[in-house]
């Protein structure tokens, strides 16, 4: 095997194991927390449907709050 096909299989294992996959979910739990108080704060409802996807897209739901929060803070947003 090359170097790229030992890498590529390493990283399958390692995205694949229990505990990345929980570590992943539990991120996007405590960030989702946070990111629902924020929006209901804001007056607007958050239903399971929308939790779901915060929990499991985390990562962007996270950046899109960081960016609009940034940019309504300096911003005349």
């Amino acid at each position: 095997m090359n170097l790229l096909e030992i890498l590529t299989q390493t990283f399958i294992e390692d995205i694949t194991s229990f505990k990345t996959v929980c570590t992943y979910v539990l991120i996007g739990v405590i960030s989702s927390a946070f990111l629902e108080g924020n929006i209901r704060r804001a007056g607007i409802d958050v239903n399971w449907a929308d939790r779901f996807w915060i929990v499991i897209g985390w990562p962007i739901a996270l950046i899109t709050f960081i960016y609009h929060f940034f940019k309504g803070l300096f911003g005349d947003d």
